[in-house]
């Protein structure tokens, strides 16, 4: 524990990434700590894309912003970065094809898989262009890639898989979405049932979840219901942020609901609360014995750590009129990269896609 103290008490300020605004999102730290990727948009686009498609491509940037890079352009998508086990690959989803044939490109579209050098080069396609949309959720210290593949966005469980570059996908579940807990073994969400009533299976829908081994192919559920995020491993067990009603309330459970940070033992029992169902927890890593936590009520969003006897330390706010991006853990565990939203267009809101945003890095000690 000691470690993790002295961390808390050594944070330095955020240092913000000088680049020109621009819209922008999910910034990643190289493996070897020289590069920030992010993925911006571009102000021009192909005269195919649709009217509102995004044209989105990943670029890096030395730590003082004076070298900026652009790797490649993966259109309308809000693109997410993963890194091969041993940090010289990158792999990107993109939307550049007309999948649907109507001439156009845009959300209705599917995506592509490819693999490429940090530096833009040797891109190689995974999986080609597909109706499917594709989501990568983790990469196995293996190299396989666990993906989620939705043909008919509202209408079905996505299918998750496992990919290992130049063989045949291997199916895993039927379900919404899968989080990592270790090399093997994940959690699935899987949705069965319409269960807002809406007359749609979607993510409004808080599906069950359950324990799958990655190489026995075997689940097992877990008991605990109404999981919004997570869980993660720690040192004793997991933990995770549950949607809870307020007292007295008959209504179903919707998203709309607050959270409260849970932790469990490693089968899912012995469940207690590490906080109040005050805000919207979101559990993102964890760093010794705390967990990274993103926390949002209103228009307030702010990230910190929280121990395990739930004491909670506010690592940064977002000023006032500003959103915090979930937060990023570099490869060494030393530093986080994160988006700050900011109005723009000074229209009083805050857009994803449309106001820009600017890159802070803390340094963890």
């Amino acid at each position: 524990m000691i470690p993790l103290l002295l961390a808390i008490f050594c944070l330095q300020e955020p240092v913000q990434i000088p680049l020109p605004e621009a819209v922008r999102h999910s910034p990643t730290l190289s493996p070897e700590g020289t590069w920030v990727y992010y993925f911006q948009s571009l102000e021009k686009k192909p005269e195919n894309f649709r009217r509102y498609a995004r044209n989105e491509a990943l670029f890096r940037t030395t730590l003082d912003g004076k070298t900026v890079q652009k790797i490649i352009e993966v259109g309308d998508t809000r693109g997410r970065l993963h890194w091969s086990p041993e940090g010289t690959l990158i792999f990107v989803t993109r939307r550049v094809a007309d999948t649907n044939g109507d001439g156009k490109i845009g959300f209705g579209d599917g995506m592509s898989l490819v693999s490429l050098d940090q530096d833009g080069n040797n891109i190689k396609d995974l999986r080609a262009a597909s109706p499917d949309t594709v989501t990568i959720y983790t990469v196995t210290p293996a190299g396989e890639l666990v993906l989620g593949l939705r043909n008919g966005y509202r209408k079905s469980n996505p299918r998750i898989v496992l990919l290992s570059p130049g063989k045949e996908e291997k199916p895993l579940a039927k379900a919404w979405a899968y989080y990592p807990l270790d090399g093997k073994t994940g959690m699935i969400r899987t949705i069965k049932v319409d269960q807002n009533n809406d007359g749609e299976i979607n993510f409004r829908d808080v599906g069950s979840l359950s324990f799958l081994n990655l190489e026995t192919k075997e689940s097992t559920l877990f008991e605990v219901a109404q999981v919004i995020r997570g869980p993660l491993m720690t040192p004793s067990g997991l933990v995770f942020a549950q949607l809870q009603k307020k007292s007295g309330e008959t209504k179903k459970i919707g998203l709309h609901e607050n959270s409260a940070v849970m932790s469990s033992d490693r089968t899912g029992m012995n469940v207690k609360a590490l906080t109040d169902a005050d805000f919207i927890w979101i559990p993102l890593h964890m760093l010794e014995s705390s967990v990274l936590l993103h926390r949002t009520r209103g228009k307030e969003t702010e990230f910190g750590l929280l121990s395990g006897g739930g004491e909670w330390k506010t690592l940064w706010k977002a000023p006032e009129g500003e959103q915090v991006g979930f937060p990023r853990i570099s490869k060494d565990r030393k530093s986080l990269l994160f988006a700050v939203l900011k109005d723009g267009n000074g229209d009083g809101k805050l857009t994803p896609g449309e106001d820009p945003s600017y890159i802070l890095k803390m340094d963890l000690e």
